[in-house]
């Protein structure tokens, strides 16, 4: 899989495809709220190998903006039950922007960590881990998939050359047009 990954980023980057990807480690805006064993910050510190969880309940909100030419979103979440990616459905690229919750709680049997985006009417789950110790979360960030965006060059007004040449340039296509017509009607080699 890794091997395909890795192919379609060469093929890409040599422009053979339409798609390009970046990671985004930091959300545009971020707000923890609950009680934290730390302060929250060090699942959003950049930082892979420090993490924090809530006992009592503990909730991470961000917004991220859609790139230009945004085709689709990947979020990268590593935990203590989990390191890897998850996609982000289609139904939470609201206003231009995906809202994020992670929601940490428990440190007993009953422990999770959810994990959430906006869907416009409500927090639709798109991963859950439960159990003793799984309600620890390191860090999380957002791959994007998205088409460049290519600025179209101002027109200029055309010159009397440039009609000139558009024009000799019809004549020269239908005379070849014709030629190449009469040469097949008359079954002769051109």
């Amino acid at each position: 899989m890794r091997w395909l990954l890795a192919l379609m980023l060469v093929l890409c980057a040599v422009g053979v495809c339409g798609v390009e990807y970046s990671f985004q480690e930091f959300a545009n805006s971020t707000t923890v709220n609950g009680t934290w064993n730390g302060d929250g910050s060090n699942t959003i510190d950049g930082n892979y190998s420090s993490s924090d969880y809530s006992a009592l309940g503990g909730f991470i909100y961000q917004n991220y903006t859609l790139p230009d030419g945004f085709i689709n979103a990947t979020w990268r979440i590593k935990s203590v039950a989990f390191d890897g990616n998850v996609s982000i459905p289609s139904i939470c690229n609201v206003s231009g922007q995906i809202r994020t919750q992670i929601r940490s709680k428990g440190d007993h049997a009953g422990a999770r960590l959810m994990f959430y985006c906006y869907n416009s009417t409500a927090w639709q789950e798109v991963r859950r881990d439960g159990g003793i110790g799984e309600q620890v979360i390191f860090e999380d960030g957002i791959y994007w998939a998205y088409e460049p965006v290519v600025p179209l060059p101002t027109p200029t007004p055309p010159t009397t050359q440039t009609k000139l040449g558009l024009f000799f340039g019809a004549l020269m296509t239908i005379g070849i047009g014709v030629i190449i017509g009469r040469s097949i009607y008359e079954n002769k080699r051109v």
